[in-house]
């Protein structure tokens, strides 16, 4: 329910899960798909794959994939996005990447031939 339409939870939330910041973690978002997949994978509900997607699309649309002219970041994840906000601002994140990556084996695994992620039981 917190879930922007845009695929991302903002990188804060208060007590009552208000947002307490305008910015994503891209590293938490993908750790989110992971969790909704999973629970997607034990439950059935179309809603938590359906968030996961989103998520991956998210951290997709803010992953380097143009940096040819500094490829030491090529395929990076930032800590957050704006990249200067204040989770690990301005640094592109081994563990995020790895997350991210870990997110994407799931939906490919939970994927179906019409791009549909379906339930393993």
């Amino acid at each position: 329910e917190r879930q922007h339409a845009q695929g991302y939870l903002t990188a804060r939330y208060g007590e009552r899960w208000e947002s307490a910041t305008c910015w994503s973690c891209p590293t938490g978002t993908a750790q989110m798909a992971m969790c909704w997949f999973r629970l997607f994978e034990l439950t059935g509900q179309t809603r938590f794959r359906d968030a996961a997607v989103d998520a991956n699309r998210h951290v997709k649309s803010h992953q380097r994939r143009d940096a040819a002219a500094h490829a030491g970041v090529r395929g990076g994840v930032s800590g957050s996005w704006p990249i200067w906000e204040a989770y690990e601002p301005y640094r592109m994140l081994n563990w995020a990447a790895k997350f991210f990556a870990d997110s994407l084996r799931l939906e490919k695994r939970l994927t179906g031939s019409h791009g549909h992620a379906r339930p393993v039981h």
